[in-house]
């Protein structure tokens, strides 16, 4: 049976690939800890302010990425906005 991903899933995958696309070591090695980071959060109640601390590390390395890495880098901000956002 195949389990439904969380965005947060989907977020930590996305960021795997994005660090495996580089070719830059350095945001290879950057984007990987920001998987990790992602990855550790939990859906059930993720830490808000965790979320939003990653999404702007995202920020910051996506500008001067190579297009399939920032639409990856994109993909990953764009799964975890919801849960950086506070509930109804």
């Amino acid at each position: 049976m195949r389990h439904e991903l969380t965005g947060i899933a989907k977020a930590h995958r996305q960021l795997l690939l994005a660090s495996e696309l580089t070719v830059d070591r350095a945001l290879a090695e950057r984007l990987a800890d920001l998987a990790h980071q992602v990855g550790d959060l939990s859906a059930d109640g993720p830490n808000r302010e965790a979320i939003r601390t990653i999404e702007a590390q995202l920020r910051d390395v996506g500008r001067d990425s190579h297009p399939d890495v920032r639409a990856a880098i994109g993909r990953a901000r764009a799964l975890l906005t919801p849960y950086s956002e506070p509930a109804d």
